[in-house]
């Protein structure tokens, strides 16, 4: 049962078109030049994934000219709110160069006042379309927050300040009684996702760039087994009721 009042919907673009039998050169080349809204956005993100995923990326970060181009600005299309594991390199995942995402890490991938005013920045000074909240499969801190609180006790402090932001979203009946693994870990990193998400939408700004359209959050799974990214759109729960 969701208590969230934002709840993930599963997006399924390019499974859909390749499952049509259009292939990936055909999904690029219909791509825009230039990103103008969260849709495209989202587009270039899973182009983008399935372009690392098939071994056929187009980054290229030896150019010279290429990082001297941004030497006076940055124009980035999205801001990632992902997890610091060496194991998750945003920019590899998503096959984007120079300028093109503005990443905010952090273990856990949390929503805090301090990756928090990471991301208004890039709203309001960057103009960013799109903000993804990236988990990923095996993370540690999603995995330390499914302990006992004996555990988390034995921590250094701001381990255990961290571990709050995660447990009240993954400590569920449902994802303990879960047999295998890998599910749990699946679960509670999607589950970790949705509260992060419902955190950003908390805060004033983010929430009024999407009510006004010109924002898109989304979460994301990153499986490191694949490289594929799942990806999932968010929207009202109509059975939410806020706490009294």
């Amino acid at each position: 049962m969701h208590t969230s009042k934002f709840i993930p919907k599963n997006r399924n673009f390019l499974l859909q078109n390749l499952k049509m039998g259009r292939t990936l050169d055909e999904l690029q080349a219909e791509a825009p030049a230039t990103i103008t809204n969260p849709e495209e956005a989202l587009r270039e993100l899973e182009l983008g994934n399935a372009r690392f995923v098939s071994n056929k990326p187009k980054r290229d970060d030896s150019q010279i000219l290429e990082r001297r181009a941004h030497i006076l600005a940055q124009e980035p299309f999205a801001a990632i709110l992902g997890c610091s594991d060496s194991r998750v390199p945003v920019e590899i995942v998503f096959d984007q160069s120079f300028g093109k995402l503005f990443v905010v890490r952090v273990a856990g991938n949390v929503a805090t006042a301090f990756t928090m005013a990471s991301i208004e920045y890039a709203i309001a000074a960057l103009n960013v379309k799109l903000v993804l909240v990236l988990g990923h499969e095996a993370c540690g801190a999603v995995g330390a927050a499914l302990q006992e609180d004996v555990f988390i006790a034995k921590q250094p402090d701001n381990i255990q300040e961290l571990l709050k932001k995660v447990t009240p979203h993954v400590r569920l009946d449902w994802i303990k009684n879960l047999h295998d693994d890998r599910s749990r870990g699946r679960e509670s990193a999607f589950r970790n996702v949705t509260g992060q998400v419902n955190e950003l939408m908390e805060n004033k700004l983010i929430r009024a760039c999407v009510e006004a359209g010109k924002l898109q959050i989304i979460g994301g799974f990153y499986e490191i087994t694949s490289g594929m990214v799942d990806f999932v759109e968010f929207v009202v729960n109509p059975n939410y009721k806020a706490a009294a």
